[in-house]
């Protein structure tokens, strides 16, 4: 199909290759296109395609591009047009008005090259812009960035390819064949290895120098949406079953109840209170106990005997 698509480059991450080894790659987001005019051979001299990209408001479209997009039945409001050519044969399945999304080719990209206009730095020396070592540090120089020489003086003017301070940056830069490590068709996100010119948020342009096969891509990106619908499977299953019941903990058996005998006691005699046999008891021993430590004391002589 198409061999260029243009992207937002939305920043850098790291990816791990199959050895285990980290390595820096850029992520963008690829535009959906739309078919607004044919270019013919018979016509035009060649064959090319016009497309448009970068949905926006009604407020930054002028009058004419809207007439042009109306003229081609497209009703979105694209702010941005390019041309890109393309064969014979594949110019004929074509068709104005039609809508392009980038899944229907970028998962056979193996390798890319991406062009965008570079980060400005402005008005820089040599030693920045050039790579110039500079003068010496020692011997009263005072001024250290700068060229040792500017040249031959005889002409009375700058020769022309000198390397000069001026303005930096800013320019159309492109990388050339680097890597497609991944395209994820749900979030439409093109992962490609090393740095990318532009800012984040800037367009970049995207051009396949290699392109990977189209049926073994299939197979895999089958067996991916199996994999992942078992697994939704699964979640759903276990979100819908019942919480497990907690059994309640068996009472505890009571130990039998083991009855005593009463203990017969005499009637106390009319007017005096009933004591316990056991609690006189106690209380008798408790008085003719000896204290700890003391002997107990003999007895009287004739203290034992009958009276």
């Amino acid at each position: 199909m198409l061999n260029t698509i243009p992207a937002k480059k939305l920043g850098m991450t790291s990816v791990f290759d199959g050895a285990g080894t980290t390595m820096p790659a850029t992520v963008m987001e690829p535009f959906d296109l739309y078919v607004v005019q044919k270019k013919t051979v018979a016509k035009d001299g060649y064959s090319a395609v016009v497309l448009a990209f970068q949905e926006t408001a009604p407020k930054h479209v002028k009058k004419p591009r809207m007439g042009q997009l109306a003229k081609a039945g497209i009703s979105e409001t694209l702010r941005r047009l390019f041309e890109v050519k393309v064969a014979e044969e594949q110019l004929n399945s074509l068709e104005v008005g039609q809508h392009l999304k980038p899944e229907e080719f970028l998962p056979y990209w193996g390798e890319a090259s991406v062009a965008g206009i570079s980060k400005g730095k402005g008005f820089q020396g040599v030693m920045k812009r050039h790579n110039f070592s500079g003068v010496r540090m020692t011997h009263g120089h005072t001024i250290h960035r700068k060229p040792a020489s500017g040249g031959a003086t005889d002409p009375a003017r700058q020769l022309k390819g000198s390397r000069r301070p001026g303005h930096m940056g800013s320019e159309r830069v492109t990388v050339k064949n680097l890597t497609v490590f991944e395209y994820n068709r749900l979030h439409n996100i093109l992962v490609v290895q090393g740095t990318v010119p532009g800012p984040k948020g800037g367009l970049v342009w995207v051009t396949r120098t290699k392109e990977l096969d189209k049926e073994i891509v299939d197979l895999q990106y089958e067996d991916y949406l199996e994999a992942k619908a078992e697994e939704e499977a699964e979640e759903v299953v276990a979100e819908s079953a019942p919480a497990a019941q907690i059994a309640p903990a068996p009472a505890a058996e009571e130990s039998p109840v083991v009855e005593q005998p009463e203990v017969a006691t005499e009637a106390a005699p009319e007017g005096e209170p009933a004591e316990d046999s056991a609690v006189s008891g106690a209380e008798d021993n408790l008085e003719s106990a000896p204290e700890s430590g003391e002997t107990p004391a003999e007895p009287e002589d004739g203290a034992g005997e009958e009276k």
